[in-house]
């Protein structure tokens, strides 16, 4: 028997339940899974509180984790029982033991804690994204980063700083300023102050040459004007909804602007290992030393969620089964 969290519905936390199952037998080409770590994001929200409706009642919601192979279906060659595995977009995470298709799967570094892997793949993959595809930071560029002590929000400062970048890191509090400071931020920007007048004193009044955002909704607008003309706003997160800049604005002063899913640039098993290696890579050369990780049992996972809503948390919260 392990422990299992099942969503009754949707809604507060309250509807999250701590149970115990039988340990699920994989089917065809699926991989039996004893899970060490779970990671917790925002996309655990908008399942759980809407806008997604989950697909089933009961549902086990989660869809990060990491572990070691217990047992392979039919069908499976590339893996084996003991193989450490992990994975990044596959529901029912919340979970001591479970099955996964073998194609959700990527394999984890020997030097790569079951614990790290977790706290780094969903949001080091966007983070990833964000700063090598959508937009290709560069040593010297000037880097906005909107929730800069969230969990992606930290691993860009701590990236894009090791990269040579400087990143002006708005934040909802002086605490949260703090943070951004400890990550390498060169400015902060605090509730209420006007992003351009501090981006402004980093650039000489030049501008930003990227926003990478985290918020979305309507005031992703604000950061048009702190960003040079022709430069390039990210937004890759939707906490505020999707992103709905002023279009008018981004074309007068020729601003590229991309809202991409993950999906846009991980095209299947091998693409996905390969950007999960450079990720513990930059792991191993202390890219995110400095990263709060935060560890919760899974049997706390209302606390996590209520945590996590409330904006609470700096950096990772990841949860241990």
């Amino acid at each position: 028997m392990g422990t299992v969290v099942y969503q009754h519905g949707w809604g507060s936390p309250e509807v999250l339940e701590i149970a115990q199952r039988v340990a699920p037998r994989p089917g065809r080409n699926e991989l039996g899974i004893k899970q060490e770590a779970v990671g917790l994001n925002h996309l655990d929200l908008l399942f759980r509180r809407g806008p997604f409706r989950p697909p089933s009642d009961p549902f086990v919601n989660g869809f990060e984790g990491a572990g070691v192979v217990t047992a392979v279906g039919s069908g499976v060659e590339s893996f084996q029982v003991g193989d450490r595995v992990g994975y990044f977009s596959a529901s029912g995470a919340y979970a001591a033991e479970r099955t996964v298709s073998t194609s959700d799967v990527v394999r984890l570094p020997a030097a790569t804690s079951s614990l790290r892997a977790a706290a780094l793949m969903t949001k080091g993959l966007t983070a990833r994204m964000a700063l090598r595809q959508a937009y290709q930071v560069q040593s010297g560029d000037v880097i906005i980063v909107t929730g800069a002590t969230g969990a992606i929000g930290s691993i860009l400062t701590l990236w894009c700083t090791s990269l040579g970048a400087k990143v002006v890191a708005v934040v909802g509090s002086a605490a949260k300023a703090e943070q951004a400071v400890a990550n390498g931020a060169v400015a902060t920007v605090v509730n209420g102050t006007s992003i351009k007048a501090v981006v402004d004193s980093v650039t000489l009044g030049g501008g930003a040459d990227a926003a990478l955002d985290g918020v979305g909704g309507d005031q992703v607008s604000a950061l048009i004007p702190a960003v040079r003309r022709g430069g390039y706003i990210v937004s890759y997160g939707n906490a505020a909804g999707r992103a709905n800049p002023d279009r008018v604005e981004l074309e007068r002063r020729a601003i590229s602007f991309d809202d991409p899913p993950l999906s846009k640039y991980l095209h299947g098993q091998e693409e996905a290992q390969r950007a999960v290696d450079d990720i513990f890579r930059a792991d191993d050369h202390g890219v995110f030393a400095a990263l709060p990780v935060r560890e919760l049992e899974l049997t706390e996972i209302r606390r996590a969620h209520a945590d996590l809503e409330e904006r609470r948390i700096l950096g990772v919260t990841v949860l241990t089964t």
